[in-house]
């Protein structure tokens, strides 16, 4: 009874107590799961879920904080933040490398890039808020892409190609939102398109014509390109400006500008990252190497059937065929014990997350509610996603770690401190 009242009130002083309890779930379930992971890997390994115990406990002490305190505060400390922020990321860029690169700091206990990520959605949120009135003019969008651009290569250079791009869907939903012109968005999301296949096809030379499969992998290439530009062509002509071969001009810089910029990547990606481009096309071509961990991700996953093979009982996980079971591919290791089922719960915790955190978007008190909401929730999106892109073999391995589930203090605190500030809008609407 008492326990019903305290619902009542909660819920009355609108704490989103569905959100709360949906992402104390996925981590309890993520503990479950590193505890299953790391039972059986090297001496000293099996006492890593007491340490995401405690690192949890240190996630919703943040998560509390910034809960207290008035998210509407943040409005005005949003470009002090992100000057702190880039000293930061720029500190780290001048530390010596770990294990060949500079993402932390403190022994490798904090890593900047998630509190960078937080920040800039901060400052974004700050400058589109101002900028509502003139949200469509070019130099809004100009300025608006700078702040994030600045954080996104400063990560790239640490390098964490991954935590990079996490940042590109991120902006444009806050974008969106925040009333920059369409066809800016439209513009940068097909040159991206295309300059994601073009890298591809620039890099992976082993083409044989003679396969089906290399022609299949070519001919989805050129749809990729064909869409992309039917896609452009539709939006000009709805939008008016194709009079005077101006739609001529926007295709031809949608395609210049993502070979360009396809090529620009060829050169500054590192050797392995380049590598885990190449194993996303042929894992086979290199399945000791670049493709192992795409291979027996996909070999644990089908392996599990509908119901698994039982907790703790998952053969590629006990066995250590899995790598980075316990942090990258945690989702594979619930697929090989949980099976099709247990899957399914966890996406369904997810997507229950994932519409809460919209609801406290859309229902936001003010516009800086509004954009603060969208850019967090766009996050943890992003990153679930991306992870599970990753683990399915539909995405180039990035190193992005699962949300609230993998192994990982920093992504742990930086995820709940988000929960805590979206917890914090839907309380003062």
């Amino acid at each position: 009874m008492k326990q019903y009242r305290l619902r009542q009130k909660l819920h009355a002083k609108g704490f989103d107590l569905t959100l709360f309890v949906t992402a104390l779930l996925i981590s309890a379930f993520g503990i479950a799961t590193i505890f299953s992971a790391v039972y059986s890997g090297p001496k000293g390994d099996d006492k890593l879920w007491l340490a995401q115990i405690i690192r949890l406990i240190a996630a919703l002490i943040a998560m509390f904080i910034v809960l207290i305190l008035d998210y509407r505060l943040l409005n005005g400390v949003g470009y002090i933040l992100y000057i702190l922020g880039f000293f930061l990321l720029a500190f780290v860029l001048a530390l010596p490398e770990q294990s060949g690169a500079r993402r932390w700091f403190m022994g490798g206990a904090i890593q900047p890039s998630e509190i960078a990520r937080i920040i800039v959605i901060i400052a974004l949120s700050q400058f589109l808020n101002e900028k509502k009135e003139v949200a469509e003019q070019p130099k809004t969008f100009i300025i608006a892409g700078a702040i994030v651009l600045t954080y996104i290569l400063m990560i790239f250079l640490q390098p964490s190609l991954g935590y990079a791009l996490t940042l590109i869907p991120v902006a444009l939903a806050m974008f969106y939102v925040g009333g920059i012109k369409r066809f800016y968005l439209i513009l940068v999301t097909l040159i991206l398109f295309v300059s994601a296949v073009s890298t591809i096809l620039i890099l992976y030379k082993n083409w044989d014509f003679k396969s089906l499969s290399a022609i299949a992998k070519l001919i989805f290439g050129i749809i990729i390109y064909a869409i992309c530009m039917s896609l452009l062509y539709y939006i000009i002509s709805k939008t008016r400006i194709k009079e005077g071969g101006k739609w001529v001009k926007y295709i031809a810089l949608c395609l210049l500008g993502g070979i360009l910029l396809a090529m620009a990547g060829s050169v500054v990606l590192k050797d392995y990252q380049k590598a885990r481009l190449i194993a996303f096309v042929d894992a086979d071509s290199d399945p000791a190497g670049s493709g192992y961990h795409i291979i027996q991700s996909k070999i644990a996953i089908g392996s599990g059937g509908l119901f698994g093979q039982g907790y703790m009982r998952g053969t590629q996980n006990r066995l250590d065929f899995l790598p980075a079971q316990h942090t990258d591919f945690i989702f594979s290791v619930i697929a090989e014990e949980w099976g099709f089922f247990g899957s399914l719960i966890v996406l369904t915790l997810y997507f229950i997350l994932i519409m809460s955190g919209l609801k406290t978007a859309a229902t936001a008190e003010d516009y800086f509610g509004t954009l603060l909401a969208t850019g967090f929730i766009a996050m943890i999106t992003t990153q679930f996603f991306l992870n599970l892109g990753v683990t399915l073999g539909l995405m180039p391995i990035t190193g992005v770690p699962l949300p609230l589930m993998s192994y990982g203090g920093s992504s742990l605190i930086s995820t709940f401190t988000s929960i805590g500030l979206l917890l914090n809008i839907r309380l003062r609407r």
